[in-house]
C-alpha cells in the first residue's frame, strides 16, 4: 500500500483497500471491512473502473451476509477477489 501511495497509483491503492477490507472481514471486523470497501469503491469509481462493481459485491456480502436483500446470486469474498485479480490482468 505504501508503495502504491508513494507512486500515486490510484488503481493499486483501490486494489489494496479492497484487500484490506477482505482481511478485516475475515477477522470479523465488519466496520473496518465496510470502511475499506467503501474507500476502494470511491477510488475505482473516480477512475471509471469496472472493479468498483466487484468491490460492491464484497460490500454487499458484509452488509447483508444472509443475502436477504440480494436479488442476484451471492458472491463469496474469494470469488470477488478472483474477479478483481483477473480484471487487473486485463
Amino acid at each position: 500500500m505504501a508503495t502504491a501511495q508513494s507512486l500515486g497509483d490510484q488503481y493499486w491503492i483501490a486494489m489494496n483497500l479492497a484487500k484490506l477490507g477482505q482481511v478485516a472481514q475475515h477477522r470479523g471486523d465488519v466496520s473496518a471491512a465496510i470502511r475499506q470497501y467503501k474507500a476502494s469503491i470511491d477510488v475505482f469509481q473516480r477512475l471509471g473502473m469496472p472493479e468498483a462493481n466487484q468491490v460492491r459485491s464484497l460490500l454487499a456480502a458484509v452488509e447483508d451476509p444472509a443475502g436477504v436483500g440480494a436479488s442476484a446470486k451471492p458472491v463469496t469474498p474469494g470469488q470477488a477477489l478472483l474477479a478483481l485479480v483477473r480484471a487487473a490482468g486485463e
